[in-house]
């Protein structure tokens, strides 16, 4: 089996193939085909991005690439297969992390044309970018202590004994409102009051 990576010279349908056998599985097959051949068609006749995009994906970002670059559209958005998605995010989930979120993205220094950068062009390559996973994904149910950056659980706040977890920046650490019975030394948990207020995100 001949698992040379192609080229630019080579034929779309060769490329496709080639990257679709990446795709981490984020997006159905169909999707991530035409996703795929979209780029492909539009890079064929920027040889050298599409050389530094096959070289990133069939390397899994072990060489250094350029930027791979689409036209920027008017509302920022592609559509592929009557879907609507920020292009880098679609190319992030299909060739890196299946479940990314959209607001989990950030541009390495290197990158020129990155998305928030909002140049004319938006680089797609997908090892332009590192994922950061925000505290504030998911906020529902969650209660901000008044207090430094501590996010608490409501449902774990009420009725279950005063125990639960506590979001330290990074992850989270369970606490306890009640010291254990026979503890010799300073108890590890976090202590919390019920002094919560809402969250209100700007």
């Amino acid at each position: 089996m001949n698992t040379t990576a192609p080229t630019s010279a080579d034929a779309c349908l060769s490329i496709v193939h080639s990257l679709m056998c990446h795709r981490q599985g984020g997006e159905s097959e169909g999707f991530s085909k035409r996703a795929i051949e979209s780029l492909v068609k539009k890079l064929k006749e920027k040889r050298d991005e599409l050389d530094s995009l096959i070289t990133a994906i069939t390397t899994n970002g072990a060489h250094p690439s350029k930027c791979v670059t689409i036209q920027r559209t008017l509302d920022g958005r592609l559509q592929v297969a009557g879907r609507k998605g920020f292009p880098h995010v679609i190319y992030a989930r299909i060739w890196r992390w299946p479940d990314l979120h959209k607001n989990e993205l950030k541009h390495v220094k290197f990158c020129q044309f990155a998305f928030d950068l909002k140049c004319d062009s938006v680089c797609v390559n997908p090892y332009h970018y590192e994922r950061v996973v925000s505290p504030g994904i998911d906020l529902s149910g969650l209660s901000l202590q008044s207090g430094p950056s501590r996010l608490v659980k409501d449902e774990y706040t009420a009725g279950l004994g005063g125990n639960g977890w506590i979001w330290i920046p990074g992850s989270w650490l369970p606490y306890s409102t009640t010291p254990p019975a026979r503890a010799t030394t300073t108890p590890r948990y976090h202590t919390i009051t019920n002094n919560f207020r809402p969250l209100i995100l700007s």
